[in-house]
């Protein structure tokens, strides 16, 4: 899960190659798949590496101050 600027963002933190989990870059603004270097960019797309698809999205919803995470 991403915060934006006015909004939240989230996808899946499984990489789409082997299925290992990807950690958030911060400072890079990308996610990184540390067992085979795929590189995926804030908006879930592939940027690099052995990946075969984007991060699969999820559904967000604000109500209120809870933030509601669910799978497309």
């Amino acid at each position: 899960v991403l915060r934006r600027k006015d909004d939240f963002v989230a996808y899946s933190a499984v990489c789409t190659h082997l299925g290992c989990l990807v950690k958030w870059a911060g400072p890079q603004k990308e996610f990184l798949c540390p067992c085979h270097a795929a590189v995926f960019d804030a908006e879930g797309r592939v940027v690099s590496g052995p990946a075969p698809a984007d991060l699969p999205p999820y559904r967000v919803k604000e109500i209120g101050e809870v933030v509601y995470v669910a799978a497309s």
